[in-house]
Parts: C-alpha cells; sequence; structure tokens
C-alpha cells in the first residue's frame, strides 16, 4: 500500500489537471462536507482526497473514505 500511495502521491504532484491522473485510481468529486475535493481510490476504503485549483494539488490527505 506504501508503495502504491507514493506512486500516486507522485503522479498528483506531476498532474496540471485531474485528467492527467490514470483512470485506475478512478478520479472523481466528492459531495457534502467534502463538496469541492476530489479523491483517488488506493484502495477498497482508502483514498487520497484533496483540492485541485490552478493545475495544483491542496489539502491533501490519505482517508478512509467511508469513515472520513
Amino acid at each position: 500500500m506504501r508503495r502504491r500511495v507514493r506512486s500516486a502521491l507522485a503522479q498528483l504532484d506531476q498532474a496540471e489537471s485531474l485528467s492527467d491522473l490514470p483512470p485506475r485510481h478512478r478520479p472523481h468529486p466528492l459531495v457534502g462536507d467534502l463538496a469541492g475535493f476530489h479523491a483517488i481510490r488506493m484502495s477498497r476504503l482508502d483514498r487520497v482526497v484533496f483540492r485541485f485549483e490552478r493545475g495544483r494539488a491542496y489539502d491533501v490527505k490519505l482517508i478512509d473514505y467511508h469513515t472520513g
């Protein structure tokens, strides 16, 4: 898992738009309390959550998507 997260973070750092992220991570916008954030999938429950603005990722966190 550590290697997958490290790789995903490197890809997120290099991305200039959400479309630059590999489809295998299933990038998707979030709703509700996390509206304005996006997530990419690391495992069945773990997600890297972030805001994406002006070609950069901000407020990046690894969370259990279903418990916050």
